[in-house]
């Protein structure tokens, strides 16, 4: 009998001067946070804590953010899995949706504690 285990997968690309950052959370059988290819694991209950959290706050913006009168500036994209699915994605170019800049805050905050051993 094959077991399929449920997975969410919280992902956030961001460009800047013309470097790309990936954020990646993830929660199922394995918890695990993901910043620039470096990974660590994190306790399921914070991690699905933390990745609901992205998640609702991510799932109210509309499909895309962009400032056509700007030709420089951020790129970002957000995307969301439930299992191998694609559920919610997002995107945007030089403009933010409300609460994007404390959800980046947030991240951060996340990747530097992890980084230094949570």
């Amino acid at each position: 009998m094959i077991h399929f285990v449920k997975m969410t997968e919280f992902r956030m690309e961001r460009r800047v001067r013309g470097q790309t950052f990936l954020f990646r959370i993830a929660t199922g059988e394995e918890c695990f946070v993901e910043y620039n290819g470096r990974a660590w694991s994190l306790e399921q209950p914070y991690a699905e804590e933390f990745a609901q959290h992205l998640i609702s706050i991510t799932r109210r913006w509309k499909g895309e953010y962009t400032d056509t009168t700007q030709l420089d500036g951020e790129g970002w994209k957000i995307s969301i899995f439930e299992g191998q699915m694609l559920s919610h994605e997002v995107s945007g170019h030089a403009t933010y949706p409300p609460g994007f800049h404390v959800l980046t805050a947030q991240i951060d905050k996340l990747v530097s504690e992890v980084s230094d051993g949570l």
